[in-house]
């Protein structure tokens, strides 16, 4: 993904904003361009069938999940892992 878009995204991404915030402010192929052209591997038809789409956006906002994503990030020492290599703190300020 583009440098300039990953920030957005991932603040838009990981606050739950809706995506008119910071990341519509992209044209949506744009963003969809970004995706295709960092997805590979087995995620590449994942996201193929989702036209590019990111997968943690559903219906224009930022899905549930990712805030589930950053509580599993916030307790990961409970499975062995520093959560301070995910960068929580910083994906709630961005």
């Amino acid at each position: 993904m583009h440098k300039s878009l990953r920030g957005a995204f991932l603040a838009a991404l990981m606050l739950g904003a809706p995506v008119c915030g910071a990341i519509a402010q992209t044209a949506p192929d744009a963003v969809a361009l970004a995706v295709k052209e960092e997805a590979g591997g087995k995620l590449k038809p994942v996201y193929a069938a989702r036209g590019f789409w990111p997968l943690w956006v559903r219906d224009g906002a930022v899905a549930p999940a990712a805030a589930k994503l950053l509580s599993y990030l916030d307790s990961a020492e409970l499975d062995g892992l520093n959560p301070r290599n995910y960068d929580v703190d910083e994906l709630r300020k961005a």
